[in-house]
C-alpha cells in the first residue's frame, strides 16, 4: 500500500498586493513534477496546469465565504491556492471535473458531531479515496491514500517561541529537542582561512535553532497523526509520543517528508509500517 503526497512550494518573495497574480506564485518543479503525477493518476497532468489560472470559480460556497473572509491578501490566496489545488488533485484521480466535487465531514472520535476528517460526500470510490490538505506560508500539501491519512506542512517556529510551545508535548518529544539543541563544547569547527575570506563557511547551526529545527519535525507528525485520527487538537498533544526513537502509534506509520530548509512536513497513514512504503512525492506546478 502506497499513498501520494502533493506539495506546492509558494514563491514568498512577492508582495501581498501582488499575491493574486497566479502562476508566477508557484515555485519551479523539482525533480519529480509532472512525468510523476501523471504517473500516479493518468490524466492529472492537464488538470494540474488549471490550477496555475487560478479560477476560483471551482470551489463551492462555502470555501469562497471563507476565502473571502481573511483580512490579509496573502491568507486569502493561500486558502485559495490550496483548495483550488486539492480539487484539481482529487478531480484528476477520480476523473470528475473539480467543481464538482462536494465534501463532508466524518463524525468527531471524540465527540461524535461531524467535525472529524474531511472526506468526500456522496459515492464513494473503490478502492476507497482518502486525502488530507495542510497549508502554511510557503507550502501547501496535499495526501491522498486508500486508508485514513493525515498530512501537515509547518513553517519553522521562532527558535524564541519554542520553550513555551515545547510544554504541550509529550516528555519524551520535549527531551528530544533539547537533546538534539545540545551543543558540546568546542564542538562546532572553525571555517577555514579561505571559507572566512570568501564568506562560504557554513556554520553550525545554533542551538536555538536546532531546537525550533526539531520542534518543527516533531510538530508537523504530531498534526499529521492527530489530522488523520480526525481528532486534531480535540485530543492533547501531550498523549502520544511521537518521537524518533518511539514506536508508532498502534496501526499508524508516519513518514517525514523533505520540504526545503525553512519548512516540516510529514504524513501519517493508518496502516501498520510492514504494509507500507514511503509516499510518492510530487512537486505542483
Amino acid at each position: 500500500m502506497r499513498a501520494d503526497a502533493w506539495l506546492l512550494e509558494l514563491d514568498e518573495t512577492r508582495d501581498e498586493k501582488q499575491a493574486l497574480v497566479p502562476g508566477v506564485w508557484l515555485a519551479a518543479p523539482g525533480a519529480r513534477g509532472a512525468s510523476a503525477a501523471s504517473a500516479a493518476a493518468p490524466g492529472l497532468a492537464g488538470p494540474l496546469s488549471a490550477a496555475l489560472t487560478m479560477d476560483a470559480s471551482v470551489l463551492d460556497e462555502r470555501e469562497r465565504e471563507r476565502a473571502a473572509a481573511f483580512l490579509r491578501p496573502a491568507d486569502r490566496t493561500l486558502y485559495t491556492v490550496a483548495h483550488v489545488a486539492l480539487r484539481t488533485v482529487l478531480g484528476g484521480l477520480l476523473g470528475e471535473r473539480p467543481e464538482d466535487l462536494r465534501f463532508t465531514r466524518e463524525p468527531c472520535p471524540c465527540c461524535g458531531e461531524p467535525h472529524g476528517r474531511p472526506a468526500l460526500d456522496g459515492a464513494r470510490p473503490e478502492p476507497p479515496l482518502h486525502f488530507s490538505l495542510s497549508h502554511t506560508r510557503g507550502r501547501v500539501l496535499i495526501a491522498t491514500a486508500p486508508v485514513p491519512v493525515g498530512a501537515d506542512v509547518e513553517r519553522r517556529p521562532d527558535p524564541d517561541a519554542v520553550r513555551d510551545l515545547m510544554s504541550v508535548l509529550h516528555p519524551s518529544e520535549q527531551a528530544e529537542i533539547e537533546k538534539g539543541a545540545e551543543i558540546e563544547k568546542g564542538a562546532e569547527p572553525e571555517a577555514s582561512g579561505a571559507e572566512a575570506a570568501s564568506g562560504t563557511g557554513a556554520r553550525p547551526e545554533s542551538g536555538p535553532v536546532r531546537r525550533a529545527a526539531a520542534f518543527g519535525r516533531i510538530w508537523a507528525r504530531k498534526e499529521a497523526y492527530l489530522k488523520g485520527l480526525g481528532t486534531g487538537l480535540g485530543r492533547a498533544p501531550h498523549l502520544d509520543d511521537l518521537s524518533a526513537g518511539a514506536e508508532p502509534p498502534a496501526g499508524w506509520t508516519l513518514h517525514d517528508l523533505p520540504c526545503g530548509p525553512t519548512h516540516h512536513a510529514a504524513v501519517a497513514l493508518h496502516a501498520p509500517h510492514t504494509t507500507t512504503r514511503p509516499p510518492r512525492l510530487h512537486r505542483l506546478t
